[in-house]
């Protein structure tokens, strides 16, 4: 297929510039930080995540702050929310050019384009910042199938080499983001690297209308076109693989300087911790966390000191409770065989002094 058999291309839907500027600038954003610092704020310190809690703790009813953010954890990071909007955002331009010119479908105006690519990314972004599995998957793949898509522009292989090589890559980079953490980080890296510089670049192509690279995608179902391979294509490939490389040795430079996440890290420690602690029945007190400040503002039942905290003091209640009649009657006795042998000293004195 030629490029004049082309009704609609991205050039074609963005031509205008508040167009392009409006599905360019998020893209822009959201890409840099991907390329630079993408897989460090999905895998590092921007992750939230549920509290562990050790077996001892079962019994304790949770808090009103935990009973209210409990769904709330972002486990894909702020990095997971920039990788989801990237991914929707591609997947839906692909889709949303492919179909037309596949099935002869009437294709979408520019509209209902935007507003197809800014839900889209929306709705992709979601699940990518809540799961952290989700996060991973979408930066492998897409980070592949554009790897694949910008070595297409640099070589320019044949029609069926893109599908098959972004197909493979794609599959690969999914399988080694799922390896242990020392193989899956670095590819995390490297996708979401290529992810971003891929984001990047299309969105000044749109810009300065160089269609070569806006309208990438139709290399999947194009086989060649008179504009391939002028000289400003390469002068963008060559600020793709720039930015590839600035990428991951920034991504590698932030993670050696700021790493892991040591919230999580300290919470399994203590976890650790309170699970190994003595829990002896015949300790006396009961112990509870401090209330937080969702607690005091709401009077939460939990704070209350009536019901003990762990289920020992509850199993041993009744232990303790006969141990202490016990020590209550032997008070008891005690006392009463003491006053009684008062009485009889007291007895025997004035038997003496009435004798004398």
């Amino acid at each position: 297929m030629s490029t004049n058999e082309l009704d609609d291309t991205l050039s074609d839907l963005l031509r205008s510039l508040p167009s392009s500027l409006v599905y360019t600038i998020p893209l822009i954003i959201t890409s840099l930080v991907l390329t630079f610092a993408g897989a460090f704020l999905t895998l590092d310190r921007t992750r939230t995540f549920r509290r562990p809690t050790s077996p001892a703790l079962t019994q304790i009813s949770r808090n009103f702050n935990e009973r209210f953010f409990s769904w709330f954890t972002l486990g894909g990071g702020v990095g997971g929310i920039m990788i989801g909007y990237a991914c929707g955002v591609h997947l839906s331009t692909l889709l949303a050019l492919m179909i037309p010119q596949l099935s002869g479908c009437p294709s979408l105006g520019t509209t209902s384009f935007l507003l197809t690519t800014f839900i889209s990314g929306i709705v992709c972004a979601i699940p990518s910042g809540r799961w952290k599995l989700v996060a991973t998957m979408l930066s492998a793949v897409w980070g592949g199938a554009t790897f694949a898509l910008s070595l297409s522009v640099i070589v320019h292989p044949a029609q069926i080499v893109r599908i098959v090589l972004s197909a493979v890559l794609a599959v690969v980079a999914g399988s080694l983001c799922l390896l242990p953490s020392n193989i899956a980080h670095p590819a995390i890296r490297f996708t979401c690297a290529a992810t971003g510089a891929f984001g990047v670049i299309l969105s000044i192509a749109v810009l300065i209308h160089l269609s070569s690279w806006a309208d990438i995608w139709s290399r999947y179902w194009v086989s060649d076109a008179a504009d391939w391979g002028s000289m400003k294509e390469k002068g963008l490939s060559a600020a793709y693989c720039l930015l590839l490389i600035l990428g991951i040795a920034s991504d590698w430079a932030i993670h050696r300087r700021w790493g892991e996440n040591p919230d999580e890290r300290w919470d399994h420690y203590l976890s650790d911790y309170t699970l190994h602690l003595p829990n002896d029945p015949s300790r006396s007190g009961v112990y509870r966390p401090l209330p937080s400040f969702w607690n005091k503002l709401f009077h939460d039942k939990s704070t209350s000191p009536e019901p003990p905290l762990f289920s020992d003091f509850a199993d041993s209640s009744d232990a303790n409770k006969s141990r202490t009649e016990d020590v209550l009657l032997s008070s008891k006795s005690i006392s009463i065989s003491n006053s009684q042998s008062s009485e009889i000293a007291w007895d025997h004195f004035w038997k003496d002094v009435k004798g004398h």
